[in-house]
């Protein structure tokens, strides 16, 4: 395991993963790469990579404290806020979680054909059987999302209207 830790402005951590299944969680402020046999921490960066390259790697991540910003496309989630960006590249399974605070927006894009949108009171899933990829936010203050291309085979669900957030949706 290693545990790297920073005080400093502008330091950079990279997480790689290896060739099983693994998971980024935690929170901005502290993620972690973990899966059979490692773990790999990082906190207080101002600036965390995180690059899945092998098996069906997971992102389970919260937000900071601040007003964030999180994008989810499928392969690529950046977390941004409080000075802090997080991004994770390859993950195959993308979660994050609204939870400390602050009025954070949440961009769920996918472009092409067979995406599913899920929208409930408490969070938002878009996932593509085809094409093997799952996203979901929880709790966030505002939810947009965007099916954009020439797809065909969209389907959204909206289930009850989200409590106090914002929702939009573009297609």
């Amino acid at each position: 395991s290693v545990f790297g830790y920073s005080g400093a402005a502008n330091n950079v951590a990279w997480l790689h993963d290896s060739a099983d299944k693994d998971t980024l969680a935690g929170h901005m402020l502290a993620p972690r790469l973990f899966g059979s046999g490692f773990s790999n921490l990082a906190s207080g960066f101002t600036r965390v990579y995180s690059v899945a390259t092998a098996g069906e790697d997971k992102l389970n991540m919260g937000d900071s404290a601040a007003d964030d910003v999180v994008t989810i496309t499928p392969g690529l989630t950046t977390l941004v806020g409080g000075g802090i960006l997080v991004q994770a590249n390859g993950f195959v399974s993308q979660v994050v979680r609204s939870e400390q605070g602050g009025i954070d927006t949440v961009y769920l894009r996918a472009s092409g054909s067979w995406n599913t949108v899920n929208m409930f009171d408490t969070f938002t899933g878009m996932s593509n059987s085809q094409a093997n990829w799952f996203q979901r936010a929880s709790s966030f203050a505002n939810t947009l999302v965007e099916l954009s291309g020439t797809g065909t085979d969209n389907s959204v669900y909206v289930s009850a209207p989200i409590n106090g957030a914002s929702q939009q949706m573009e297609f």
